[in-house]
């Protein structure tokens, strides 16, 4: 073992929220095939962050669970028997999420940064259903929608609730300063296959001309033009 790689291992201290985080237990090596996607390009929270987040997730899931089963067993009494088993269980769920936040984006990164850069995609989801769903719930809240449905404002403000705390839990994986390098990689890999995959390289132009003036560049100089 050299020098270089002794300091490497040791470099592990938490710096704010966003760190690597090393435990014997959750050790998931990333894709092999994609050896230049590093476990440095993510996003991990640090342990108190993760106790946080946990926490987070347990009292939106309470309260998420709570307004959704309390519409449902208000229309249908015969599920009254299943409104704190499910309440608890969704509030354990959550809190699960987000205690393991590190090991699942771990996971989900071994796959591939293909597969990383999707589920981030689809944490964006998450945003726009929050909006859809907080519309919908404030337009039955105030008769705008079907007056005589205005019961409909409890799932929709629990399905609101949820799905803003899964797209902050999941919005930011990637460390923005490393997106554009990424991007490029994964187009080398499926131009070199395919002859295809132009896609990720405008994705990582677009991300390095953001990220230029900040290395003193302005005007045109930041601008790089991808032709066919």
């Amino acid at each position: 073992m050299t020098k270089k790689s002794k300091v490497k291992q040791n470099d592990d201290e938490p710096q704010g929220n966003a760190v690597p985080e090393r435990d014997s237990v959750s050790n998931i090596r990333l894709s092999s095939s994609d050896s230049w996607f590093r476990e440095e390009d993510l996003v991990q929270f640090s342990k108190p962050w993760l106790i946080f987040e946990a926490m987070f997730g347990g009292v939106v899931g309470f309260a998420a669970s709570g307004l959704i089963l309390l519409f449902a067993v208000l229309r249908y009494s015969f599920l009254i028997p299943l409104f704190v088993p499910g309440v608890i269980a969704v509030t354990v769920f959550l809190a699960y999420v987000g205690l393991k936040r590190n090991r699942i984006l771990r996971y989900v990164a071994a796959r591939g940064f293909k597969t990383a850069f999707y589920f981030r995609t689809l944490a964006f989801g998450f945003y726009i259903a929050a909006v859809i769903s907080g519309a919908l719930g404030l337009g039955y809240y105030y008769g705008y929608v079907l007056p005589q449905f205005t019961g409909l404002v409890l799932p929709f403000a629990g399905l609101f609730s949820l799905f803003i705390y899964l797209y902050l839990l999941w919005s930011r994986i990637l460390v923005s300063s490393e997106e554009g390098r990424l991007c490029i990689f994964q187009f080398l890999v499926e131009h070199d296959q395919n002859g295809h995959g132009y896609s990720w390289l405008k994705r990582g132009l677009r991300v390095v001309e953001t990220r230029l003036p900040s290395f003193g560049r302005r005007g045109q100089e930041t601008q790089l033009v991808l032709r066919f």
